[in-house]
């Protein structure tokens, strides 16, 4: 058996642990794992993170402890959506929107899923307002949907062209 942190790591479990294959388990302060009976399958996979870049209005560049001293930098797509290109003045204006929302050290929340075709982990990001911000938790992906500023995309290039 071994720990899933995402993002096809794995941590061993020790041998003889009594730990089963369904169990839902996270670290505690001091690096021990706990078994987290309450949790639900749709809260795996969901970490604090640090922006350190926007790169355009659907792609981000975040950084996030997957397990006790093991930290990760990893390029993020926002899921079920698709920004135009960075070239075109509506790209801008969807990174602008973006930027203003995140900046380079701010903390939010991701949960993420598969990875796309370029290997880029699809996530949901979620953002706490703060002062001069949009009060209360912004969901980032429905934000730039809402705003006109991207369309929904399941990852099939056919449906951006119907």
């Amino acid at each position: 058996l071994a720990v899933d942190l995402g993002f096809k790591l794995y941590r061993p479990l020790v041998a003889g642990a009594k730990w089963r294959a369904d169990d839902i388990v996270a670290f505690a302060a001091d690096g021990t794992l706990r078994n987290r009976a309450e949790a639900t399958k749709a809260e795996l996979f969901t970490y604090a993170a640090t922006v350190r870049r926007v790169v355009d209005g659907d792609t981000l560049v975040v950084e996030l402890e997957v397990a006790p001293e093991v930290r990760l930098e990893i390029k993020l797509r926002l899921r079920g959506l698709d920004c135009p290109e960075l070239a075109t003045p509506e790209g801008k204006m969807a990174k602008r929107l973006v930027d203003g929302l995140v900046a380079a050290g701010d903390a939010v929340t991701i949960t993420t899923t598969k990875p796309d075709k370029y290997e880029r982990y699809l996530a949901d990001v979620f953002v706490t307002g703060k002062a001069g911000a949009e009060a209360g938790e912004i969901f980032l992906n429905n934000t730039l949907l809402e705003r006109g500023l991207a369309v929904r995309f399941d990852g099939s290039w056919a449906e951006l062209s119907s």
